[in-house]
């Protein structure tokens, strides 16, 4: 598991790098939704599918899921272009393994706050368990979140890419904060259905710049470095966030603990906000850049 884990996570950074020295402009920001939504895609039907390989051999399982890497794999091998390595304006003349650029620091900050409220959706089994609702409730809900995904995904992603602005990402963030304090007021099965509603669109949209803003932060030359360590406050979310929301839970109630994760992501709209300014200034430098090499 820890190998897997570690595999896992060094995909993530790869990736995103390579869609960025494929793509410019609006196409960029198109190509990571297209990425986004299609993992998405991934990840709603893999449970059904693997659900009902499991029940024919538990076997059989790991080794179609080993055959699916190794497919990606060659099709990477075979497919992906060479991209020439060029001399980048701005690039550093040394490498340090963390930047010092206060503004990626920053932006560092709201990804992480933003991380610890999406990940909180993860205590709303606690939380229906708490108030009595069925297992078979707590999966429609959050069946909620895989269909708006996919439904949504590459529209919404569209719309986002003709603009290109930062402050979708602040908006974003705004619905996700909304959504996980509609859990404090909701009562009812169809009430935490509208709130897993709001704070869906909040994540689409703000998944859906956040990849290109990351990417076009620093020189190309630390693509790849900036990537990780913004992708990193995801992982670091991960881990905080339960821990987090249980404490929460257990000294406040399940109310308290919702609108303490909503004010989370109330700090990661506004910092993003008084950021806007001098993201907006980097991805112009940046593209101005990516136009003379």
């Amino acid at each position: 598991m820890l190998g897997f884990s570690l595999l896992s996570a060094l995909y993530k950074p790869a990736a995103s790098t390579a869609v960025a020295e494929l793509t410019q402009g609006a196409q960029r920001t198109r190509a990571y939704n297209l990425l986004y939504w299609a993992i998405n895609v991934g990840a709603a039907t893999a449970p059904v599918l693997g659900g009902w390989l499991a029940g024919r051999s538990m076997r059989l399982l790991f080794w179609l899921d080993a055959a699916t890497m190794a497919a990606f794999a060659l099709l990477l091998a075979l497919r992906y272009p060479r991209v020439p390595r060029t001399a980048t304006l701005g690039a550093p003349r040394t490498r340090r393994l963390l930047p010092r650029d206060a503004l990626l620091w920053q932006f560092c900050l709201a990804s992480l706050l933003f991380g610890l409220t999406y990940q909180s959706y993860k205590l709303l089994a606690v939380v229906f368990a708490q108030e009595g609702f069925s297992a078979a409730q707590y999966g429609q809900v959050l069946a909620v979140n895989g269909a708006l995904v996919v439904l949504l995904g590459l529209p919404l992603g569209h719309l986002i890419a003709r603009s290109g602005h930062p402050r979708w990402q602040a908006l974003g963030a705004a619905l996700l904060g909304a959504g996980f304090l509609g859990h404090a007021l909701a009562h009812t099965l169809w009430a935490h259905m509208l709130a897993v509603a709001v704070w869906t669109v909040g994540e689409i949209i703000a998944y859906g710049i956040s990849k290109t803003i990351i990417s076009e932060l620093g020189p190309a030359a630390q693509r790849g470095t900036y990537i990780g360590l913004v992708g990193s406050m995801a992982g670091l979310a991960t881990l905080i966030a339960p821990l987090l929301g249980g404490a929460l839970l257990q000294t406040l109630g399940a109310g308290g603990m919702w609108t303490v994760i909503a004010g989370l992501a109330l700090m990661a709209t506004l910092l993003l906000l008084a950021l806007e300014g001098r993201v907006r200034g980097r991805l112009s430098q940046r593209q101005k850049e990516e136009a003379l090499v």
